[in-house]
């Protein structure tokens, strides 16, 4: 891994995110997902949901796994820069598309965080890392999965 500045890695945190989201609306706007691909997809975003990544002590090294698979199994070129002296990863990935080969046009940043608040388990139904799924309602119960861990179980 190379050691950047905490600028240029926020950046292309910003812009590895951006890209994982659009990739997620350019795809729900043009393809419809069948009931496998849906189950599949359900099933991707609840082992991301279950990668304890709660301060003080956040599975980096689990998360950057996650979306390093995430970034290999839909094709997309992708590096890792270790942010800061805690080496925290960064995943970096990017789509290139021959549509998408005039660099003068504008583009698309996405980004999200691996990282969680801590939780109260007192305040919860159900186990905030278990990533409960509510199959009859569609509900999911996960600490990260109406925040940032949502855009990242997109790609």
């Amino acid at each position: 891994m190379v050691k950047k500045s905490n600028i240029t890695i926020f950046f292309y945190f910003c812009l590895a995110t951006f890209i994982a989201t659009f990739i997620a609306a350019v795809t729900c706007e043009t393809h419809a997902l069948s009931p496998v691909e849906g189950a599949e997809a359900i099933e991707r975003f609840l082992q991301y949901l279950q990668i304890k990544s709660v301060h003080p002590t956040p599975d980096y090294a689990s998360t950057m796994q996650f979306l390093v698979r995430q970034a290999e199994r839909i094709g997309l070129a992708h590096s890792v820069v270790e942010m800061g002296a805690g080496g925290k990863p960064l995943v970096i990935m990017e789509w290139s598309h021959p549509q998408f080969t005039d660099r003068s046009a504008k583009s698309i940043l996405l980004n999200s965080h691996t990282d969680v608040v801590p939780v109260d388990l007192e305040s919860w139904n159900y186990d905030p890392f278990a990533a409960h799924y509510n199959t009859t309602t569609g509900q999911i119960f996960a600490r990260g999965s109406q925040d940032m861990k949502v855009c990242g179980g997109m790609v």
